[in-house]
C-alpha cells in the first residue's frame, strides 16, 4: 500500500518513519518530508530534544488541529521533565520514555485543555537522530476528540 493511500495517522507515519529510517537506528530529521503527510501534518506536532542538561523539550512546530485542541498556540516554548500543568501534560511524559529507548511508540488517554474541556487523544511519537548526536527531535501524530 502506498503511504498516499494509508489514511491513519499512527500507521502512515510509522510507514514513512521506517521508509526514511533505512539500516539507522532511527533516520535523521533532516530526512523528513512533511510534504509526504500534508494532509495529515494539522494533526502532528514537532519537538527538539535537548538532553546536554536533563531532558528539554521545544515545540518547533503544532498542526492547527493541535493549537485547537490545547487551545493556545505554544510553538516556542520548552517543556522539562517534570513538568506537571502544561495543555496536554500527559503526553510530555511518554517523551521522557523515548529518550531512554527511542523506538516508535504509541499512546493513549486523556488530558484537560486550556478550556478545561476532557480530551480523549491516540498518540503515535516517532524519534530522530543520528548515532553521534543520539535523539535530536520527535514527532507526535495525534487524534483526539474534546468532551
Amino acid at each position: 500500500m502506498s503511504l498516499a493511500n494509508e489514511q491513519r495517522l499512527t500507521q502512515r507515519l510509522l510507514n514513512y518513519w521506517k521508509l526514511i529510517q533505512k539500516d539507522k537506528k532511527m533516520p535523521q530529521i533532516e530526512h523528513f518530508n512533511n510534504g509526504v503527510v500534508e494532509d495529515l501534518w494539522h494533526q502532528c506536532m514537532v519537538f527538539s530534544v535537548d538532553t546536554r542538561k536533563g531532558a528539554l523539550f521545544k515545540f518547533e512546530f503544532i498542526g492547527d488541529h493541535i493549537i485547537k485542541s490545547y487551545g493556545k498556540d505554544i510553538c516556542g516554548q520548552i517543556v522539562e521533565a517534570g513538568t506537571v500543568s502544561f495543555p496536554g501534560i500527559a503526553i510530555y511524559k511518554r517523551l521522557n520514555a523515548i529518550i531512554d529507548a527511542p523506538e516508535p511508540v504509541e499512546d493513549g488517554g486523556f488530558y484537560l485543555n486550556e478550556a478545561g474541556e476532557m480530551v480523549k487523544y491516540r498518540a503515535c511519537f516517532r524519534p530522530f537522530g543520528t548515532e553521534s548526536r543520539g535523539l535530536t527531535n520527535v514527532i507526535v501524530g495525534l487524534s483526539f476528540r474534546a468532551f
